[in-house]
């Protein structure tokens, strides 16, 4: 399943910085989507929240009908209100973004889901962690 490779991938990442993934998905639950750059945009916000201190990184997902979300929640240092609205513009830095950054990670992940003719949202509260939630 994408999930479990994502989270087989980032084994090494989360063992040097001492944070965990866990996956509370039904087995039965496929994701009907572009698996290489679903696991890519997917693998953008697992690496955002590792590198923003997140800890604990929970991976959910529902299926109805019509489409399948799939929550990525962390604990990490959150996203201050006044960037929310910018995070998924290219180029755009928060002040606590890393000094390589070039602020396409998440532009990149919001484009390989709209392709999908999905959607991702993101809420945040600075200090508490984040929530990114995919539509597809």
């Amino acid at each position: 399943m994408l999930l479990d490779e994502l989270k087989k991938e980032f084994s090494i990442m989360c063992e040097t910085e001492n944070a965990e993934i866990k996956i509370d998905v039904d087995k039965n639950i496929e994701i009907n989507c572009d698996k290489k750059w679903t696991k890519e945009a997917i693998s953008n916000l697992i690496k955002n929240a590792i590198e923003h201190n997140a800890k604990k990184i929970k991976i959910t997902a529902t299926k109805n009908a019509v489409y399948t979300k799939i929550f990525i929640e962390d604990n990490g240092e959150g996203i201050d209100s006044k960037d929310i609205r910018h995070i998924f513009e290219r180029f755009y830095k928060t002040k606590n973004s890393k000094d390589n950054s070039l602020g396409l990670g998440l532009a990149f992940t919001k484009s390989i889901i709209l392709n999908q003719d999905g959607d991702i949202k993101v809420t945040s509260k600075k200090g508490y962690g984040t929530k990114f939630t995919i539509e597809l």
